[in-house]
């Protein structure tokens, strides 16, 4: 394995991190290899002390035995004492009661409650449903297949059409025949 140039000198241990999730195990390398450095967040460490990585993730999301979604991620890291796992950049396929695919949601990285199947797809996140011509962003998207919701309550950009709209909030069912947004300002809608 290649080190970090911080590291050398250090030994492997010190830097064996790099491999798991590549922006989390840069600032835990970081972290570990130089004392002078200042110290990252939190969140920025948590790849360094996870008990389990997976890579190339792929779960089904059901509710009652049907398939509500598709997630596909980079990777995964979960903790013993956690109820949630961290997920890197990932995409969640949405289908409707056929089975068929009716909305996306892509984002740099997630957090799942694997016992609700709740998700929160976290910077850049992105909400597309193509038999609507709707498409939604912001920095977080939540998704909760039981209550049959997808919301935001952070500042959102919606497209639908040739309209663009921004907004406070934003929150829809999954079949995306209730879809509100709220604090609006509409940009070249006719």
């Amino acid at each position: 394995m290649r080190r970090h140039g911080a590291c050398r000198g250090r030994g492997a241990e010190a830097c064996r991190g790099l491999r798991a999730w590549p922006a989390v195990a840069a600032a835990a390398t970081l972290a570990a290899c130089a004392p002078d450095a200042e110290q990252p967040a939190a969140g920025e460490l948590a790849g360094a002390s996870a008990d389990e990585v997976t890579f190339d993730v792929t779960h089904v999301v059901s509710v009652d035995g049907v398939r509500e979604a598709r997630l596909r991620a980079d990777s995964m890291l979960g903790w013993r004492d956690s109820a949630h796992v961290v997920l890197g950049p990932m995409e969640l396929a949405i289908f409707d009661e056929q089975g068929r695919p009716r909305a996306t949601i892509t984002a740099e990285s997630g957090r799942m409650v694997p016992r609700t199947k709740e998700l929160t797809a976290m910077g850049a996140a992105r909400l597309v449903v193509p038999a609507e011509d709707l498409e939604v962003s912001g920095d977080r998207l939540h998704f909760a297949p039981a209550s049959d919701r997808i919301w935001s309550n952070g500042p959102v950009v919606m497209r639908r059409g040739g309209c663009r709209i921004e907004g406070d909030r934003f929150e829809a069912d999954l079949n995306f025949d209730d879809v509100t947004i709220g604090g609006t300002q509409e940009r070249g809608c006719g």
